[in-house]
């Protein structure tokens, strides 16, 4: 894959196009599909680097801080990520974030300068329409309430 991040002002790039799915095709990092409001957990995991730390955010959503501390800030970042680090964010109002909006939302690295281009990056697909390669959620609240499964 060409590194879009580099510039050539003589070619003239659009700089905003960047990490355009239309321009560029998908990326080659994972892309995880949910529908608007799908509960939604993120399950981090920094398994072995060399010793340094990155940051986590995913942008257009966020999680508490600390979910066994009822008084946890809400956060829209994680930092201080080491060899080792592990943690599950569970994504307030689920995919798409407040309104359940419908789009690609970027999961990344905070360091763009060096982690986007070493493909520390990947799209969170919020999708607009059903699709065939993701089952919709069963409706926890009609189970919860009526204790039946719908199909």
């Amino acid at each position: 894959m060409q590194n879009v991040l580099e510039t050539d002002s003589e070619k003239n790039i659009d700089i905003s196009s960047v990490f355009s799915s239309d321009v560029h095709g998908d990326p080659s990092t994972p892309i995880f599909l949910a529908y608007p409001g799908d509960p939604t957990t993120v399950r981090f995991v920094f398994p072995a680097d060399k010793p340094r730390a990155h940051s986590f955010t995913i942008h257009g959503h966020k999680w508490q801080r600390s979910k066994e501390d009822i008084n946890s800030s809400v956060i829209s970042i994680r930092g201080q990520n080491t060899v080792g680090s592990a943690a599950d964010f569970e994504l307030f109002y689920g995919a798409g974030g407040l309104l359940s909006i419908p789009g690609d939302y970027m999961y990344r690295s905070g360091n763009i300068r060096w982690d986007i281009e070493l493909g520390l990056w990947g799209i969170l697909r919020v999708l607009e329409e059903k699709d065939p390669c993701l089952a919709p959620l069963k409706q926890v609240k009609d189970i919860q309430e009526k204790g039946v499964e719908h199909e």
